[in-house]
């Protein structure tokens, strides 16, 4: 539920030290939207555009999912990762989240206007029972 946009207030100052590349994966908001996709293909897919740009090494950092696409990119390609950012992502599914995340595919299908609503709150239950 996040776009390149959501980065809109990190870039300027990001950009000051770093080159900054964003990219919506496939399937998801303002890309196209080619069926089914993988894991797989978003990893291949962040491969092509650096090989495209002429990227040899990059620092990539990434937000839910696209902090899982950078972990799963760093283990395919760690030649390519001077280092990775993951924020607010998962290393790994157990049945509770794929609960949670099935709610949640049910509540966009039936009821796409309360999506964010389901979300914000699995978002503000996490935050409470965080151990800082």
């Amino acid at each position: 539920m996040m776009t390149m946009q959501s980065w809109a207030l990190q870039v300027p100052r990001l950009s000051a030290r770093f080159c900054c590349v964003l990219h919506d994966f496939r399937g998801q908001l303002r890309s196209g939207k080619p069926g089914r996709y993988t894991l797989q293909q978003h990893v291949d897919d962040l491969r092509a555009l650096l090989d495209l740009l002429g990227i040899e090494r990059a620092d990539v950092a990434g937000t839910s999912y696209g902090g899982e696409n950078g972990m799963l990119f760093a283990l395919a390609h760690p030649e390519r990762v001077r280092r990775l950012v993951a924020i607010a992502c998962v290393s790994e599914a157990d049945d509770a989240l794929r609960a949670t995340v099935g709610r949640w595919i049910d509540v966009a299908r039936h009821d796409p206007d309360r999506l964010y609503e389901a979300t914000d709150r699995f978002s503000m239950a996490m935050a409470g029972s965080a151990a800082c």
